[in-house]
């Protein structure tokens, strides 16, 4: 049985349960300044097309195929953008590296400038940011940030089930539970 907050108990034989993600945040200096942005809602997206008509230039943190879609579109709206990634190759999870050649190359040749192998140390502003300073002590000038690292499993609402949780939901191979009527 599961049990809602507004439509009572509702019995099952089988449950799919898609819990979604919550949008990692940085937790650097100056992380809770205006003019940066996760990208997770519809809501989320209409603000960063208003702030991306106002913006010069932007920075996206994480090299990763949102960072790398999010890149391209601030390109092609007349942006310039950075992307800052601390693995040693764009789209790094593929673990293709000829495909993150290509595409960084492809990236390079429509002047995104490409930052790998380095963090975000802070951010930079006085109400909103005006710049992204790395480990590596560069400090980069823009107009929004669009943070785009990773996701953590949105599995909170479980604690109490009896449904084992890791980083997430653990699962076999068949994607059941440790109930075998939840998957």
């Amino acid at each position: 049985v599961v049990a809602t907050d507004r439509s009572g108990d509702i019995r099952y034989r089988k449950l799919l349960v898609a819990t979604g993600g919550i949008a990692n945040r940085l937790t650097v200096p100056g992380a809770d300044l205006d003019g940066i942005f996760c990208l997770r809602t519809v809501s989320d997206a209409d603000a960063l097309k208003a702030a991306a008509a106002r913006a010069k230039r932007a920075v996206v943190v994480g090299g990763s195929f949102l960072g790398m879609e999010v890149a391209a579109t601030l390109a092609e709206l007349g942006l310039s953008v950075t992307i800052i990634d601390q693995e040693q190759r764009l789209l790094a999870k593929l673990d293709a590296p000829e495909v993150s050649a290509f595409i960084s190359d492809l990236y390079t040749r429509r002047n995104v400038d490409i930052r790998l192998s380095q963090t975000v140390a802070s951010f930079a502003g006085e109400n909103r940011v005006r710049g992204v300073a790395t480990d590596r002590g560069s400090v980069i000038d823009c107009d929004l940030v669009v943070l785009a690292v990773g996701v953590t499993p949105a599995v909170g609402f479980l604690d109490g089930s009896g449904i084992a949780c890791g980083d997430g939901i653990l699962v076999n191979q068949q994607l059941q539970s440790s109930d075998p009527d939840i998957y």
